[in-house]
Formats: C-alpha cells, structure tokens, sequence
C-alpha cells in the first residue's frame, strides 16, 4: 500500500517536471538568440545543480525563470517546497530541459559535453 503511494507520487512528479522541463526549454531557446548564450545558461544551471543543496538550487532556479522573464510556475513552486524528492525532481526536469533543447536545436548540440 505504501508502494502504491510513493509510485504515485513519484509519477506526478516525473510528470510535472517533464511538463515544465519542456516549457522551459521552449523559453529559453527564443529567449536565447545565439547558441554561445544558451550554452553559458546551460552550464550555468547544470553547474550550480551539481554544487548547491536542493533547497539553494530552487532559489537558483527561481531567479533563472525571471532572469529570462518568466515567474517559476506554481504546481512546480509548491511541489519543490512541500516536496522531499527535490533532487528528483530537479534532475528529471534539467534531463528533459536538455533533451527538448537537443532535439529542438536538430542535432546541432548546444552543450559541449553532448
């Protein structure tokens, strides 16, 4: 039964960051008018989520989404604050950030790691 409830937690919040993931992406690649820019912005989140603590990362992200004129949307903002499984969250939506930014970008890879 307790299996039953953690499953479905973890699949409502795979689904909100792959939701979110993507808007972001979409943002930020119109945001971004050249791939040197974008590059910097990836490696900048993909930097300070390897080094700061979940609850550090989300003000991070926070300011992120205003730094490219967009509010962190609210299902995400409750959902990381009232969450414990923010570093999944965080990982899945920085995961689908870039795949949707890969596959967008047609192959050309803004990410000198791809």
């Amino acid at each position: 039964m307790e299996n039953q409830f953690y499953d479905q937690q973890y699949l409502k919040l795979c689904s909100i960051a792959d939701k979110e993931g993507r808007a972001f992406a979409r943002t930020a690649l119109e945001y971004f008018a050249d791939r040197e820019s974008l590059q910097m912005f990836l490696n900048s989140l993909f930097y300070n989520h390897s080094i700061m603590e979940s609850d550090q990362f989300a003000v991070y992200l926070g300011l992120m989404y205003e730094f490219i004129g967009q509010e962190m949307p609210d299902d995400m903002d409750c959902y990381i604050v009232m969450d414990q499984e923010s570093n999944i969250f965080f990982s899945y939506f920085l995961t689908t950030l870039l795949r949707t930014i890969l596959n967008q970008a047609g192959g050309d890879h803004p990410c000198p790691a791809m």
